[in-house]
């Protein structure tokens, strides 16, 4: 379930101080593996932690900060989500990138919705801090998960919370499923196509209609049913 946009939205405009759901950046270079690094690792541990939001050019306090940051505005989503591949070896592409007005300043702001499964690192997130020395960020092979307003590996609780978090989304995906078919007009009736039934559009195809909408679009049946002839129809 994606987080409400408008929500965190809101509250990134009136937040003062860091919390789980929302991270202070007072600058971003582009062009740093320090930077990179260190975001990709709070890009995650909002991922797998429910989503959250992510304010750049914004101090601890919740103040704006005098460092330019309107490069990330200019940053292209491909970018950032080849940047996570590297590390996680996934497309993590479920983010957007904007701007508001914080007390009077514009700044940008990466909204990040939840993971469908928890991201791990499969490579170090190490980069240099100058005179021949580095650091690491994350480690390979650990889960990142947000513990307060900060961005650590995760424990067993964080991995109950995310398996908690999945279950609860299929329950509301088949109550919502139940939903509509309790509350379907009297006479009408219900039914479940079987996973064969796909769109295509093969001259082959068998052409089936499940509305009496002559503009809906036509269903068809990839493959001719030899066995039972009469389900085609």
């Amino acid at each position: 379930m994606k987080i409400k946009k408008e929500k965190i939205i809101e509250k990134a405009k009136n937040a003062k101080r860091e919390s789980k759901y929302i991270e202070f950046k007072d600058r971003f270079d582009t062009n740093s593996s320090h930077d990179w690094c260190e975001i990709i690792k709070d890009i995650i541990a909002m991922a797998n932690s429910g989503g959250g939001c992510i304010l750049f050019g914004v101090n601890n306090d919740g103040t704006p900060s005098t460092y330019d940051v309107s490069s990330v505005l200019k940053l292209d989503p491909a970018i950032i989500t080849d940047k996570i591949a590297k590390y996680t070896g996934q497309q993590f592409s479920d983010f957007e990138i904007e701007e508001i007005d914080k007390n009077g300043h514009k700044v940008p702001i990466l909204i990040i919705y939840p993971s469908d499964i928890p991201i791990i690192f499969i490579k170090p997130g190490t980069y240099e801090t100058g005179s021949g020395r580095q650091k690491t960020a994350f480690g390979k092979g650990t889960i990142y998960f947000r513990h307060g307003a900060k961005s650590e590996p995760g424990n067993n609780f964080d991995l109950l919370k995310a398996i908690e978090r999945k279950i609860e989304e299929v329950k509301r995906s088949w109550l919502s499923g139940i939903r509509k078919v309790v509350t379907a007009p009297i006479g009408h009736v219900v039914q479940v196509l079987p996973p064969d039934i796909i769109m295509s559009i093969s001259p082959d195809a068998i052409p089936i209609r499940i509305t009496n909408n002559d503009e809906a679009p036509t269903y068809k049946l990839e493959t001719p049913d030899k066995t039972h002839p009469y389900r085609q129809k």
